[in-house]
């Protein structure tokens, strides 16, 4: 027995059949009319016929026009921005997810649903641009969205958008995960001539400085640009809008790679030091393999830009004892805990100089280790004690890994430690956690010579001790201590 919906079905699809198609196609033109996902969809579903058709159909390409049209359009979305005051949330409506969320997070949840509700349309459209439009149409949406990001006074009180880096995420976001489908368009050279030279006209025109357009798109533009026509068309149109590539050394390279220019690559790579790791690095290392007098001046240059990435590369390349050779030891001391970086630059620093860049680690288990293993017991010493009477919410110190830096050394101070760390615990911490720490401490005990008596007597007392103790009896026999 067929149900009340197939019947339904049934009749629908023989009224269907029973229209004339001039009334099914302008019943359909006037959905599509009305309704923008729903034209959408039927674009992206005839996507190739719409591309070829508009290929028949273009205009032609208007380069100040359609730059004009871009500023217009960024200036709407920025005033849309501006006008928006992300403080103003709708606590009311903020449905708790059953847990605590403090207030920052909550404002920032709403504040990006603000700002999702304000930027999705205009995300929409760059997707169907990216789908269906001109090389030149995608430059002209991209560029009116990253400008009005860039250039909006947000009023955002509670900081909740970052400056604006969420807008300026989602943009890049939506870029990223369209440029396969983009580069499987196969624009042509002229589209992509069209497109290049609005490209470099909205760029000097947003962000004639500081190149954040070209910056956005650069990794896109390299994929572009394929082959050597592309690449001296290209670089062409750099020279004739005179912009300043220096900013952008990886996209430098690739010009100079595909139009085999030995010395545009190495200008590329001298002007644009300092703006890229990657880049800055194979500039950097050419000097060094050449023993060139302009290493240790721009390996200065390369630490101060880059930091502890550049840290690696040049901590065996620097002259040893020089500034920039104890300033990188120092920073691997500090952010990576590096002994080996702490042994090296014992020679050039003092006790006091040395105790404090240890604590300079901010790192307490870090600072065990590194007192460990300068057999700096006194150190040592002080720190266990220092950290059994310090309450640290955040984190656990080991006690016991701390301990074995004395063996077999002095065991006797290993020993007394452990039974001071013991009694205190058995005071002020009476948790399972506690007794595991406890029993790894008895286990490591008994092998310390001259104190393996004394120290299974205390783990006797220990475990038959009144009131009885069930958990710290459990830990001790999952350690081993009793059999």
């Amino acid at each position: 027995m067929k149900s009340a919906y197939m019947i339904e079905m049934e009749n629908f699809e023989a009224l269907f059949r029973s229209l004339e198609p001039e009334q099914k196609n302008e019943f359909l033109l006037q959905q599509l009319r009305a309704d923008e996902q729903l034209r959408n969809t039927f674009l992206h579903v005839f996507r190739n016929a719409y591309s070829e058709l508009r290929h028949r159909n273009m205009p032609a390409f208007q380069k100040d026009e359609l730059l004009a049209q871009t500023v217009e359009r960024a200036d709407q979305l920025r005033r849309t921005i501006e006008a928006t005051d992300f403080g103003d949330l709708d606590w009311e409506s903020y449905r708790s997810p059953g847990y605590y969320v403090p207030d920052y997070e909550v404002a920032a949840e709403m504040a990006e649903a603000l700002a999702d509700d304000l930027l999705n349309p205009w995300l929409s459209g760059l997707k169907t641009t990216m789908e269906l439009g001109r090389f030149a149409e995608i430059v002209a949406d991209m560029a009116a969205l990253w400008a009005a990001v860039n250039l909006s006074n947000l009023n955002d009180p509670y900081e909740s958008l970052g400056s604006g880096e969420y807008f300026m995420d989602q943009i890049r976001q939506t870029f990223r995960s369209q440029q396969s489908m983009m580069l499987n368009r196969q624009f042509t050279e002229l589209e992509l001539q069209q497109g290049f030279e609005l490209l470099l006209a909205a760029n000097n025109r947003f962000f004639l400085t500081t190149n954040e357009l070209l910056k956005l798109m650069e990794a896109f533009i390299i994929q572009l640009l394929d082959c050597k026509q592309k690449a001296v068309n290209f670089y062409q149109a750099i020279a004739n809008t005179h912009t300043d590539i220096r900013t952008l050394p990886k996209l430098g390279l690739h010009l100079s790679l595909m139009m085999g220019d030995e010395g545009l690559r190495n200008e590329v790579l001298k002007t644009g030091f300092g703006h890229e790791f990657e880049t800055s690095l194979m500039w950097l290392d050419e000097l060094y393999a050449k023993g060139s007098d302009e290493f240790h001046p721009n390996a200065v240059l390369f630490y101060t830009d880059f930091g502890a990435r550049a840290s690696d590369y040049l901590r065996d390349k620097v002259t040893k004892g020089s500034l920039l050779h104890l300033e990188i030891l120092k920073n691997c001391v500090t952010t990576k805990s590096d002994y080996e970086a702490y042994r090296e630059l014992k020679t050039w620093l003092n006790n006091e100089e040395q105790m404090a860049l240890i604590k300079a680690m901010y790192s307490p288990n870090q600072e065990a280790r590194f007192y460990g293993l300068d057999k700096n017991f006194e150190q040592l010493e002080r720190l266990i004690l220092t950290q059994l009477k310090t309450f640290h919410p955040l984190f656990s110190f080991d006690f016991g890994t701390a301990l074995k830096y004395f063996v077999p050394e002095n065991n006797e101070m290993a020993w007394g430690l452990a039974k001071q760390i013991i009694y205190f615990k058995m005071k002020s911490d009476r948790s399972r956690t506690t007794y595991a720490m406890m029993a790894g401490i008895l286990a490591d005990a008994l092998k310390y010579k001259a104190f393996d008596s004394e120290v299974s007597g205390l783990i006797l007392q220990l475990y038959t001790q009144r009131p009885n103790l069930p958990a710290l009896k459990d830990e001790f026999r999952k350690a081993g201590l009793i059999r």
